[in-house]
């Protein structure tokens, strides 16, 4: 504010002319209300305090204490005084996730033997499947041999359909 006053303070009235009566009555209410309110500002300020909650609870006793508390007769144990429902419920939590893990485990296991014993029995009917496959092309090329062959020979009961050269009568 201190500097905004000082330049107001620079345009003094009998300028008036130059800057016109109205602009110059509107600077010096303009400089007179900012003085005002500097002021008040002055005279409202409160100088800064450093950890002044902590200087407020020290008037009042309220002192937090840093030093740590001991227990003379301390036994380790992790069910102790009133946690001991807590710690029931931890250590119950704690089964029934080893519990879970160990049935997932053993469906795991399951599905794998299960998958397992599907692909052999697959693998058995493919064979299978594949062995009468082989027996039923030897069979039928097996007929288609034999009836070739009675073509050729000529028996009176076929003709034709033959590869070989046909004997000519004469």
């Amino acid at each position: 504010a201190a500097p905004a006053l000082a330049a107001l303070g620079a345009l003094r009235p009998d300028i008036g002319p130059e800057l016109g009566t109205p602009l110059a009555a509107l600077a010096l209410a303009t400089g007179e209300a900012l003085a005002a309110a500097a002021t008040r500002a002055r005279e409202r300020r409160r100088p800064l305090c450093w950890q002044a909650r902590a200087n407020a609870r020290a008037a009042q006793g309220k002192h937090r204490l840093l030093a740590p508390k001991f227990e003379e007769n301390y036994t380790v144990r992790r069910d102790k005084g009133e946690d001991r429902e807590k710690a029931k419920l931890k250590q119950l939590k704690r089964q029934v996730k080893r519990e879970k893990k160990g049935a997932a485990r053993e469906l795991r296991k399951d599905a794998d033997f299960l998958a397992q014993e599907r692909w052999l029995e697959k693998t058995e009917k493919d064979a299978t499947r594949k062995r009468r496959l082989r027996e039923n092309a030897a069979w039928l090329e097996e007929q288609s041999a034999a009836f070739n062959l009675q073509v050729k020979l000529g028996g009176g009961l076929l003709k034709g359909g033959g590869s070989g050269a046909k004997r000519l009568k004469r």
